[in-house]
């Protein structure tokens, strides 16, 4: 059975959008074609969370991967910690924080082609319903 969002009040969920990468910062796409890897982006919930997806690589630590408009802006910065592979070689963790300027920024270096960062479970509210 569907819901229409209409009858109980809940507007729908935006679109994903595409950020712009910044300062070196690229879009890792899966080298095997397999599809396993969603394009990077964000979007904002009927409930004012907002969502980020995507991989990324060839950036440098503390340096933004890419700024939030002021919409998907969270209250406060937060700290998330996410999957990643540094080196190329060894997986791991890594730090991610997002500013309440909207900046996205990584607290691990991930150079070269084969290394990346996951944003796939970054979420925080911003304060504000749709």
């Amino acid at each position: 059975m569907s819901i229409n969002n209409d009858v109980i009040g809940v507007p729908p969920a935006e679109d994903w959008r595409s950020p712009t990468l910044i300062n070196g910062w690229v879009e890792r796409i899966d080298p095997l074609g397999g599809g396993f890897t969603a394009p990077v982006g964000f979007y904002k919930d009927p409930l004012g969370i907002v969502h980020l997806r995507g991989r990324v690589r060839s950036g440098a630590i503390s340096v933004p991967i890419f700024v939030l408009p002021q919409s998907h802006r969270p209250p406060h910065s937060f700290s998330f910690t996410a999957a990643a592979n540094p080196s190329g070689s060894t997986f791991g963790l890594a730090f991610v924080r997002v500013f309440a300027n909207g900046e996205v920024v990584s607290g691990t270096t991930i150079s070269g082609s084969a290394s990346w960062l996951e944003l796939q479970s970054i979420q925080f509210r911003t304060g504000d319903l749709l």
